[in-house]
């Protein structure tokens, strides 16, 4: 299954450094280019500036709420989003959906989950406009 998704980017935003670091960990063995950052303000620029076919995205982030860069860049051609939360009420993940992500999962969460989330999305067919 790793094969089919060799090669593809993908971006971690968390404000928290051993998330991220568990997320690269896990995802490593799949041959996947991964940056990470911290803020929705640097998520925006990146996202903006690199080609990416996956945000793993916080929604507690420090300086916005990960669904405010969602809700911009949802839209971004090539690029799914997967919503991370702690906050799994029915309004945060009503909002996840309604601004096109590919899917979310909550916190706490199993590594082998998100290692089958993340390869189920990158090998999916792209979403519709």
């Amino acid at each position: 299954m790793a094969v089919m998704a060799a090669g593809k980017k993908v971006l971690i935003v968390d404000d928290d450094p051993a998330i991220c670091d568990v997320l690269r960990h896990t995802l490593k063995a799949d041959d996947l280019t991964i940056s990470t950052c911290e803020t929705g303000r640097e998520a925006s620029a990146l996202i903006r500036d690199g080609k990416f076919d996956l945000v793993l995205l916080d929604v507690g982030l420090p300086d916005m709420s990960g669904l405010d860069v969602l809700a911009q860049l949802g839209g971004t051609e090539g690029t799914k989003f997967i919503v991370v939360t702690a906050d799994s009420t029915p309004e945060t993940l009503t909002r996840a959906v309604r601004e096109r992500a590919y899917d979310y999962v909550r916190k706490p969460f199993e590594p082998k989950q998100i290692r089958e989330l993340v390869q189920s999305c990158l090998t999916a067919r792209p979403m519709p406009p």
